[in-house]
């Protein structure tokens, strides 16, 4: 779940069973790995997360710094000093929400999207899915999307 913030999404798909459900995205069908893992880029929100999942005795939950336009693990060095916390092809289902509105509201957002977008083909899974939750509109996430990376066949 990229974007986590303080939210309780992620908290009610992994109590739904989510994270239980076969793979139907991916060409083998296998299981998926088995949890949900939140990024958001607030170390102070993703603190509280963490200890809140604890308290609710969530396992197959857990909670990331990370910048979503290089999945690393700290906002504070520069993206370009740092490797990509996450391996390329590591995840089976890729869940924005609303992290691509507020990119889109940065002063950098023509650069910043680009990258987001390449980060999400490279750590989801050949067959895998990204699901994006936006309020934007279709004109403004068209242009996004024509100026972003091609997808990649599954």
């Amino acid at each position: 779940m990229i974007g986590c913030g303080n939210s309780v999404l992620s908290e009610d798909m992994a109590a739904d069973g989510y994270c239980k459900f076969p793979n139907y995205f991916a060409k083998s069908h296998s299981p998926i790995a088995g949890s949900i893992v939140g990024i958001d880029i607030s170390p102070p929100v993703i603190g509280f997360m963490n200890e809140r999942k604890d308290k609710l005795g969530f396992s197959n939950l857990s909670y990331r710094v990370g910048d979503c336009r290089a999945m690393v693990p700290s906002p504070i060095i520069p993206p370009s000093n740092q490797k990509p916390e996450f391996a390329d092809e590591s995840f089976d289902v890729v869940m924005d929400k609303a992290t691509i509105d507020a990119l889109a509201c940065g002063e950098s957002s023509e650069e910043d999207i680009p990258r987001f977008m390449a980060e999400v083909l490279r750590i989801l899974k050949r067959g895998g899915m990204a699901i994006f939750i936006t309020y934007g509109s279709e004109v403004g996430q068209h242009v996004h999307r024509s100026n972003s990376h091609t997808v990649r066949p599954a």
